[in-house]
């Protein structure tokens, strides 16, 4: 991810003025926070509440997972709805468009 970004400014600063790289940063900054404080939060959630272990049977894993992956997704989308993360309004916005045509 972090490559991924580095690549991504290198690109950008070739097309975009300096100036607006700030929005850039910030954005990134906002997510990353949203993507630490999820792995905190479902690292907490797993040592705390789950079954975890070696003879926790195959269904008990894969429900395990299962959780913390829905845990994870609702934690990041609030703390980016909080932060006022622009890609998530954006995917809001997106979905909000997908439904009212679906009326």
């Amino acid at each position: 991810s972090a490559l991924q970004f580095g690549l991504l400014i290198l690109f950008l600063k070739k097309r975009i003025y300096v100036g607006n790289m700030k929005y850039v940063l910030v954005s990134a900054l906002k997510s990353a926070f949203a993507a630490a404080i999820m792995g905190f939060g479902v690292h907490f959630i797993n040592s705390m509440w789950l079954v975890t272990g070696s003879d926790a049977g195959l269904w008990v894993t894969v429900l395990n997972l299962m959780v913390l992956v829905i845990i994870g997704v609702i934690i990041y989308f609030a703390v980016a709805r909080i932060l006022g993360c622009r890609e998530l309004i954006s995917i809001m916005h997106i979905f909000s468009v997908r439904k009212g045509l679906s009326k």
